[in-house]
């Protein structure tokens, strides 16, 4: 019999693989002027918000499901003069994802329930994932306006409805 607690497991890692799989998508169409381009100097740019998605993802499902150290620099994340290439932008999806789609695919049901504190906030694991598919697909949703801005009428979209 399958679980409510199995379903919100694998319907989060379908999430969670859908979201990289658009940024992937919209990397593809973007140059590397574009990836690192922002509106004005409050602005993020596509660069500061995969570096930012990559750390929140690591920090998420290392340090705080997983027990392993945190390499995040969050202040890094949103360097104003932070540049990559959009080949170095697609090569740093693949660990995170990675660490994601490993620790779902093995968590104990019933830790779903467990707790743990981020900024100083209780929050059960079922929250934490809940909440990092929330920031991730908000994030994702900035780019793609993004690139939308970027490319104009060039734009293609991922999916149809």
């Amino acid at each position: 019999m399958i679980t409510i607690a199995r379903m919100f497991i694998d319907d989060n890692r379908a999430r969670f693989a859908d979201s990289k799989q658009r940024i992937i998508g919209v990397l593809n169409q973007l140059s590397d002027e574009d990836v690192n381009w922002r509106a004005n100097s409050e602005c993020n740019s596509i660069t500061n918000l995969i570096l930012h998605l990559a750390g929140n993802l690591q920090e998420r499902f290392g340090p705080n499901i997983t027990g392993q150290p945190s390499p995040r620099n969050r202040p890094a994340e949103f360097d104003t003069t932070a540049t990559r290439s959009k080949s170095e932008l697609l090569a740093l999806l693949d660990a995170p994802f990675a660490l994601v789609d490993e620790t779902l695919g093995r968590l104990p049901l019933a830790s779903l329930y467990d707790t743990v504190t981020i900024h100083g906030k209780q929050l059960t694991l079922l929250a934490l994932i809940t909440r990092t598919t929330t920031h991730l697909c908000e994030h994702v949703g900035q780019i793609i306006y993004i690139a939308k801005i970027r490319l104009g009428p060039r734009y293609q979209y991922m999916f149809k409805v």
